[in-house]
């Protein structure tokens, strides 16, 4: 009987053990993770929620975002986005502002830069930092 239970545990800790190959690899960050192409476009509706019902209800503005070039700035490449929004005429604070807005953005080892050096977003770093909105 102890002959099969040291069998048993022999068998579940060698089966259990991995080789430590696998963990010693670093998660790099997707190729182009934002999509950075040029043609590619997206759409955003905005939504406010309501403490009184705790919905999220439709705003009305809407966000088109669509990458329409790219330009060469201290030898790197970044990809012009144009903004279009729509739907603000209560002049939301939380929104944009109707009319259209142009923003230069490249991939910086997983974080989105802007043209000036700051950070807009990071797709691998989830310590608390303040956003500004410019």
């Amino acid at each position: 009987m102890k002959r099969i239970l040291f069998a048993v545990c022999l068998f579940a800790l060698f089966s259990s053990c991995s080789s430590d190959d696998e963990g010693n690899s670093q998660l790099q960050p997707e190729s182009n993770f934002y999509a950075l192409t040029v043609g590619n476009s997206w759409v955003y509706k905005n939504y406010k929620y309501n403490i009184n019902t705790e919905l999220y209800e439709d705003t009305g503005v809407i966000d088109s975002i669509s990458i329409v070039g790219t330009e060469q700035l201290n030898e790197n490449t970044y990809y012009k986005f144009r903004r279009w929004t729509t739907g603000n005429e209560e002049n939301i604070a939380f929104c944009n502002p109707n009319g259209e807005h142009f923003e230069l953005l490249r991939d910086s080892l997983g974080y989105l830069v802007r043209d000036n050096g700051t950070v807009k977003f990071t797709n691998n770093d989830y310590t608390e930092r303040e956003l500004r909105v410019d």
